[in-house]
């Protein structure tokens, strides 16, 4: 594992790093208890971004700028409350790439207002049209607060069609409650493969469409996964060439993410895994010669998201397999001139 020096790339941009408090002299930096870096992006910074987001993909301004206003309103209702609601990504699989890409997280959701936070995200499903509104709500009215954190929405868009996304988080323990919730979306032989493994089964996915669920993606937490289980779990596929030398001392904040298909058919693995609680950033992956030589649309995300220091990286996930599968999750943050 690399041992980064404080202050990470999301701390350089706090105009408040001078005076901060929390301890300096590790590396390890709760960025979940540090709400300055999302809060000061301005509301103009998100739009622009969205805005170059669509020009980028070639998406005309229907309907993804009304969705865009309804989900900037719900921000700025929630800002001073909470930090890291919006995260963008960029995808690439095989050379295809993909860029209008975000989650929004609706943290309220686990503190009793469910309702009002349930009727605010099915709203952003809303401008593309009533039935992709009401697949949504169909699948939040099967949830059930007591065994959830939080809800999040998700879209992934492009001129060949859109990917509608819900995710949900589970809080921890309540394995009878996740199993209930699996239930609901996968075959029962694929339930008695979960059985050893629910109670780390940390979030929950869906990509669907006004017809229904098409997949279902399933995350385990491992956290701390220990060097001897990394090896052992991955080290016969290219994943311990990417991540090995890393996961040499252990990794914290790591998912194991099962992709299913129709009828709980297995599509393949991923993991994902935050950047920030392993003192990694983009620039260490750019080091590694399978993705530094590649040439591919994947290296140049992490190039680009090096030389940019509005977009921080704070998780990635890669395909187990060699599907060369590679996603970026990013934050925007605006930094100031230190001088």
């Amino acid at each position: 594992m690399l041992d980064h020096p404080f202050p990470t790339p999301v701390c350089i941009a706090c105009r408040h790093f001078d005076r901060c408090r929390r301890e300096k002299a590790g590396t390890r930096v709760d960025a979940s208890k540090c709400l300055e870096d999302l809060r000061r992006v301005s509301e103009g910074a998100l739009r622009a971004h969205f805005r170059h987001l669509r020009n980028e993909t070639g998406l005309p301004s229907d309907p993804y700028e009304d969705m865009e206003e309804i989900l900037l309103s719900h921000w700025r209702s929630t800002r001073d409350r909470y930090s890291f609601t919006l995260e963008f990504s960029r995808s690439d699989t095989q050379g295809a790439s993909s860029s209008y890409r975000f989650s929004y997280a609706f943290p309220a959701f686990g503190e009793g207002r469910e309702k009002e936070e349930t009727a605010a995200c099915v709203a952003l499903f809303q401008p593309f049209g009533q039935a992709v509104a009401d697949m949504a709500q169909r699948l939040l009215d099967v949830v059930k607060p007591a065994a959830m954190n939080q809800i999040l929405m998700g879209l992934d868009a492009a001129l060949s069609g859109n990917r509608y996304k819900l995710y949900f988080q589970f809080s921890p323990g309540e394995a009878a409650q996740k199993l209930a919730f699996c239930r609901r979306l996968l075959p029962a032989n694929r339930l008695k493969t979960l059985a050893d493994s629910i109670f780390r089964l940390h979030l929950a996915g869906v990509d669907f469409s006004e017809r229904g669920v098409f997949r279902v993606k399933l995350y385990f937490l491992f956290d701390p996964l220990n060097g001897a289980v990394f090896a052992s779990r991955y080290g016969k596929t290219h994943l311990f060439g990417i991540l090995g030398d890393f996961a040499r001392d252990g990794l914290r904040d790591f998912l194991e993410i099962h992709r299913l298909g129709a009828g709980g058919k297995p599509e393949g693995l991923e993991i994902d895994l935050g950047l920030l609680p392993n003192h990694l950033t983009a620039e260490d992956f750019l080091k590694i010669p399978t993705i530094a030589t590649s040439g591919s649309n994947a290296s140049n995300m992490l190039e680009n998201s090096c030389e940019d220091r509005r977009h921080v990286v704070n998780r990635l996930s890669l395909s187990i397999d060699d599907s060369h599968k590679l996603n970026l999750y990013y934050r925007i943050v605006e930094p100031e001139d230190r001088g």
